[in-house]
Parts: structure tokens; sequence; C-alpha cells
């Protein structure tokens, strides 16, 4: 299926260029890695159900348009859009050297190339019932790429924390993230996030930060410093025990490919993922954690967080 086709009426309806009317005169600011974001074009009910959203990452943004990332929404004609109801939410990317393109139900959206300084976000509809996942999932995409511009990468894991060391958790859906995720608060542990987690580099090695999106298991709160040294990998498997093995490098970076969303998919960015994903790789361990999803394995796998 082409670019759009089950959400856009036509191909030719999403714009070229950050042009059209914005839905109002409101702005408010959120502040997370590859951020802050300044979210303008706002109506008062726009601003309220954004800013309930993102309460724990508000920010009052100082400083010119060069210190953050523009998201503008903007009116739309209701006949660019089909008519489609869907049993899950899903959008469509599609990226060239110009710009980067997504269609999702009842919006669409343009982003800059280069540093993804800008995007503009077109809806029919002033308050869809999908609005704090629309503007979620477009600040996704664009964290997504301007991560991997700067040397670092959004992925798709749970990470744990313990004694100021952070452990990635990958795998896809239904792999355990929030089942493990549960099992380490009980443990005394702090998770960062369930769903999504942003690794960069640093002098020293690389640290973990949390964004403020989750799975099941709910959006958390971090006191202290907002990232945290990466101590190793997992990637999660099903078992009848708790069991670790060791993970290759090139079989942990296939999976930090496979677990980067958005950009795992642009042939643009293969080059650049898949060197960061070395990177890693060969920066900390990496192991293969096998646990059943029910019984008793919180302490065994505090015991291998520990050591």
């Amino acid at each position: 299926m082409n670019f759009g086709a089950e959400f856009l009426s036509s191909r030719e309806v999403l714009p070229e260029e950050h042009v059209g009317e914005p839905w109002g005169e409101r702005e408010l600011g959120i502040a997370f890695p590859a951020g802050p974001y300044l979210v303008r074009g706002l109506t008062s009910g726009q601003e309220a159900r954004i800013a309930r959203h993102f309460a724990d990452v508000r920010a009052e943004l100082g400083g010119g348009p060069e210190a953050v990332v523009e998201v503008t929404l903007r009116r739309a004609e209701p006949a660019a859009f089909r008519e489609v109801r869907l049993l899950e939410y899903r959008f469509d990317v599609e990226s060239d050297e110009k710009a980067v393109r997504v269609a999702g139900w009842g919006f669409m959206a343009l982003l800059e190339p280069a540093d993804r300084r800008r995007a503009s976000i077109w809806m029919p509809e002033a308050e869809p019932e999908g609005l704090e996942a629309i503007v979620s999932n477009l600040v996704r995409v664009m964290a997504a790429y301007r991560l991997l511009a700067r040397g670092g990468a959004m992925l798709h894991c749970a990470c744990v924390a313990k004694a100021g060391r952070a452990h990635l958790l990958l795998g896809h859906s239904g792999a355990g993230k929030s089942t493990i995720s549960a099992l380490a608060v009980a443990e005394g542990m702090k998770v960062l996030s369930d769903d999504v987690n942003v690794v960069e580099r640093r002098e020293d090695g690389f640290v973990v930060s949390r964004m403020p999106f989750a799975g099941d298991f709910g959006r958390t709160r971090i006191e202290g410093p907002s990232n945290v040294p990466l101590a190793a990998i997992y990637r999660l498997e099903k078992g009848p025990t708790l069991r670790v093995r060791p993970l290759g490098r090139v079989e942990a970076a296939g999976l930090l490919v496979s677990c980067a969303p958005f950009v795992n998919v642009d042939p643009a960015c293969g080059e650049r993922l898949l060197s960061r994903a070395i990177d890693l790789a060969t920066a900390v361990p990496c192991r293969a954690l096998a646990f059943p999803k029910e019984g008793p394995v919180g302490p065994a796998f505090a015991e291998e967080v520990r050591r």
C-alpha cells in the first residue's frame, strides 16, 4: 500500500511546506531528550489536553527559535482525509532527502530534513479523539531522527536502574518488558520507562534517559540525575526458569537495530544506525535473559542486575 493511502484522500493533499492557518495562538513547552519542544498554534482546549498529557515534562522555554524544536498544529480540510475507524492505533511514515512525512487517522504531518527542528501537524478537527496520541507519536518520530543524527538512539525497550546503573531490556511487543519492570520494582529497582528510552554517548560511556511514554507499566517519575550510566543490555526471552547467557556482538547489534523505531526502516539511516548499534554492543555486556512470566523470579533477577 502506498504511503497514506489508508488515511488520506490522495497523496497530493499533504503539503510540502509548513503552510496553513494555525488552530490558535497558544503554545506550551515540553522538555525531554532531543528537545525541548515548543508546541504552537493551539486553542485553549488543545493546550489544556496536551498540558495534562505531558504534565511531568512541562517546561518554560527560553532562548531563540534555534534553542527549541517547533511543532505547529494547523487546520486542514476534512476532504483531505478518508473516513476510517481503526481497531488499533497506527500511522504511516515516509522519508526522503526533502522531508519526513507522517499520515494517520485524522492527521498528516511534515518534518523538516537535516536536524528536524520544525514540524507541522494538519488536522480537520480542533480536538479529535486521539489528539494526545497524534502529538506524542509525531514527537516520537522527530526524536528518533534527531537522536540518531546527534549520535544517540531511541529504543523500544524497558529500562530498570539499580545503584545508579541502567539495564536495557529489549524485545518486541509481548516479550515481557512490562512484566519484568514490575518484578524490578518489587525488588527495589527503579523503572525509567517500559516502552521507550534514549541512549546517548558521553565522554565516559553511554547514558540512558527516559522518554515520557510508557507501556502497560505506566509512566514513572524518577528522582535524581536524569541520565543513568548504561551497565548492560538484555534480550528478553520466554523460558521455564530464569536463565542468562551471553549474547554475541553481531546478534546484539541486530537486536538494537530492530528495536530502533522509524529510523530502522529508512534506508538513508541504515549505515549510521548500524554503526551506533555496533558501538553500543561493544561498549557494555550483552546477554539473553530468559524468564517465566509466572513464578518467583524477582529475587533472581535482582541478583543478576547486581552482579
